[in-house]
């Protein structure tokens, strides 16, 4: 059985005004729309339509005692979010639990965490270029990014000091999170070659996007977080290729429109581009230093009518069924989003026509089917009970 969704939508100050009312078919609110929730989360404010009522998402899956265990999201960023990494599920449990025992403390004492779990997470580019910084490069790339600044004056000289006989990743990771005077320093000299336009004639061929070096500056002019990510992997997806984020994996969204699924948690720890608190101690502990050739992209499988979107340590499956005449049947509870056309979700006489701008619940055994060429739609499903 189908059930209409309405989202909370969040209004920070890195949204784009009126992309996710336009997707949903709602009317503009003129505001910054940076994130709508759907899922099982506490400030996800999503409410469930049942015939005449409407009520909380949230409360009427405790009250089936429903084992759907997800939070979705579409995203729209027209500016940078902040460095940060989650946690993994020793490091959640323990932090949880230790803060739990030492009573109520501020969030600027120490990190803040608010339940007992990871957050892993898969980003999907719904925009045709999906901007992200994602875990560390080499230390070999990373010292040759930063000889090429320093040789095209893009950085001081003394960002090099860094890199003495027997340095690694982290040496260069704590010199920035001190924060101190010489990082202040490269940050602005940093800053004035990208306002001039002369950061390095061969930025590309080291990995370096030089656009998204001008968005961090631009979002967040003389902030630290703009030498990390020198030492961060520049991601550019295109429409329908998907991002999986591990915890432990250093991450950032720069510019976008996409849908989010993850694990319903809030634990995050900040390193940069950000006015929250950051906690450079707990990002070194949790952050996965050892440098991956490549971050987890994950394109589609083709299975039968839908493509899946799915790869190692995910909790969950995403699905995008599209075209005529496909057609799946749920194995378990799902959120599904129309992002075009319509589909029509249920079994025998009780269908529902979906239309294009809606996100809705079904339930485990129900047919979803598209309704013409032009539809696409995503079913996100937990796979842990």
């Amino acid at each position: 059985m189908w059930f209409d969704l309405s989202p909370g939508i969040k209004n920070y100050n890195w949204g784009t005004p009126g992309v996710l009312s336009e997707f949903l078919g709602l009317q503009d609110s003129s505001l910054l729309e940076a994130e709508a929730w759907f899922g099982r989360h506490p400030q996800s404010d999503t409410i469930l339509h049942d015939g005449e009522k409407s009520l909380s998402f949230l409360d009427w899956l405790e009250a089936k005692d429903s084992s759907f265990d997800l939070l979705l999201k579409l995203l729209s960023a027209s500016r940078p979010l902040s460095i940060q990494v989650h946690p993994n599920e020793q490091e959640a449990q323990r932090g949880y639990l230790l803060e739990q025992s030492r009573g109520s403390i501020t969030e600027s004492q120490e990190i803040t965490f608010t339940d007992p779990r990871p957050k892993p997470e898969l980003i999907v580019a719904l925009s045709p270029d999906f901007r992200a910084l994602c875990g560390f490069v080499s230390w070999e790339r990373l010292v040759a990014r930063l000889e090429a600044l320093v040789r095209h004056g893009a950085l001081p000289s003394f960002a090099l000091d860094v890199t003495r006989q027997g340095a690694q990743l982290r040496d260069f990771l704590e010199w920035v999170l001190l924060n101190g005077q010489s990082v202040s320093e490269a940050t602005g000299v940093l800053a004035e070659a990208i306002d001039s336009g002369t950061v390095m004639p061969n930025a590309t061929e080291l990995g370096i996007n030089t656009d998204t070096l001008e968005r961090v500056h631009r979002g967040h002019p003389g902030d630290s977080g703009l030498l990390l990510t020198l030492a961060m992997h520049h991601l550019s997806l295109k429409e329908g290729e998907g991002l999986f984020v591990a915890p432990g994996t250093a991450h950032a969204y720069v510019k976008g429109f996409g849908l989010e699924v993850m694990v319903p948690s809030d634990n995050v720890v900040r390193a940069g581009l950000t006015t929250k608190p950051r906690h450079p101690e707990a990002f070194l502990e949790m952050t996965r230093l050892d440098a991956f050739h490549e971050p987890d992209i994950v394109l589609p499988e083709k299975l039968g009518d839908v493509f899946l979107y799915s790869c190692s340590g995910m909790p969950f499956e995403l699905r995008r069924l599209g075209g005529q005449p496909a057609r799946e049947i749920l194995a378990r509870d799902s959120l599904i989003v129309v992002e075009s056309g319509h589909i029509t979700v249920g079994a025998g006489h009780g269908k529902t026509l979906v239309r294009s701008g809606g996100v809705g619940f079904a339930e485990a055994f129900d047919v979803v089917t598209a309704g013409d060429q032009s539809t696409r739609a995503w079913l996100a499903t937990n796979l842990m009970e």
